[in-house]
């Protein structure tokens, strides 16, 4: 991380990887020179082993010349050797560095400790960073992927054994989802006899069938035009109303299964039944809304709290009045009281687990107020069925 502060860092990294951007990555990375896609996965090499976002440039330049890479060798547009020295910043050069690192890969498919220790980098890669470490896997290297899903699989814990820990865990949660979502059949294969595709159809999901808010420069000129306040107040007069829209999705063999009703007064006025196939279901995840907000209210409180009462401090302390100074310190520690007691005990995520469904080609679907564990169960189930189908 030489010469870059802690904010820069911060500036530079993006929250998430588009699809569309890894899919271009993928696409160019074949055609890179070899040295350059090799350089590419000693970087991401480096990074994984010393748990930092950027290697340094003494590094890079050292690793450039092993390999012999020209300074001025592009990529898709983009120059690598510069582009790893400053770091990515886009989520399109993620995509990038990944795919290159994955086609760095294919000269060592027949090394099984090398793809091992680029599964065990994959893992903090995809938990630390943006790089979508597994998700270019399949679209580089293609038939020839099955060797390094192998190594994905070897590196799966046995639960209940001794010494078992929550990390352990977690790293087996993160392959299991790679190797789920993976379209090579090796995975799958590897899946099942970890145990992880053992969910039989018919698992469902029933909640609230809502749709879902529009993001980026669409949800902005929704918020600024007004539409969006427009759209809550007949939500919320439908609600009076007794409008109810219901759905629920069920997990089947060929695909997933939605059914969806609208009732009026509790009576049903119109349903519909829909079957996604497999290939069709892009995306599933659950979300939580306001999570943060106990604790946004609880800073609020307490900010106040220490306003006001330095306020009545410094009053007191300059017309000496005892009472103001009594008066301060109580309003300080009702703030501090407030933000403890919210943050704690406030239950800001109860019934507001929500599971979010994207549909090919551009449909989103939102199954709302379901309890938390039965959405995770049910995203697992979608995953591990999706990863047979």
């Amino acid at each position: 991380m030489e010469g870059r502060s802690p904010s820069a860092i911060r500036d530079a990294v993006p929250p998430s990887v588009g699809t569309s951007e890894i899919e271009r990555a993928c696409a160019v990375a074949p055609e890179a020179p070899a040295p350059a896609a090799a350089l590419a996965l000693d970087v991401l090499s480096r990074q994984a082993e010393a748990r930092v976002l950027f290697a340094g440039e003494d590094y890079i330049e050292k690793k450039r010349a092993h390999h012999g890479v020209d300074p001025d060798t592009e990529v898709g547009g983009e120059k690598i050797v510069a582009l790893l020295e400053r770091g990515p910043r886009a989520g399109s050069e993620y995509a990038l560095v990944a795919a290159l690192a994955a086609q760095g890969l294919r000269e060592h498919l027949d090394d099984e400790e090398r793809l091992r220790r680029f599964a065990r980098h994959a893992d903090w890669l995809a938990l630390a960073t943006p790089y979508p470490a597994h998700e270019v896997i399949d679209a580089v290297l293609e038939e020839d992927a099955g060797a390094v899903w192998d190594a994905v699989a070897d590196g799966l814990q046995k639960p209940g054994r001794d010494g078992y820990t929550a990390r352990d865990e977690a790293l087996d949660a993160l392959r299991r989802g790679a190797l789920a979502r993976a379209r090579h059949p090796r995975a799958a294969e590897r899946l099942a006899e970890a145990g992880g595709a053992k969910v039989p159809s018919g698992t469902e999901l029933s909640g609230a069938l809502e749709r879902p808010t529009p993001t980026g420069a669409l949800g902005l000129l929704r918020l600024v035009s007004g539409f969006a306040a427009l759209q809550w107040i007949f939500r919320g007069l439908g609600f009076a109303l007794g409008v109810r829209r219901d759905g629920a999705l069920r997990v089947e063999r060929s695909g997933l299964r939605l059914r969806s009703q609208v009732r009026l007064l509790g009576r049903t006025v119109r349903s519909r039944e829909e079957t996604f196939a497999w290939p069709a279901v892009a995306s599933v995840a659950c979300s939580t809304r306001f999570v943060a907000m106990p604790h946004l209210v609880g800073a609020f409180l307490f900010a106040l709290g220490v306003v006001i009462g330095g306020v009545w401090i410094f009053d007191g302390v300059r017309s000496g009045e005892t009472v103001l100074l009594g008066l301060g310190a109580v309003a300080i520690l009702v703030g501090g009281g407030l933000d403890y007691a919210i943050t704690n005990a406030w239950p800001s995520a109860r019934g507001r687990v929500a599971v979010e469904l994207g549909v090919l080609p551009k449909r989103r679907l939102r199954l709302a107020r379901v309890a938390e564990r039965e959405a995770v169960a049910f995203v697992d189930a979608l995953s591990a069925a999706h990863a047979r189908g």
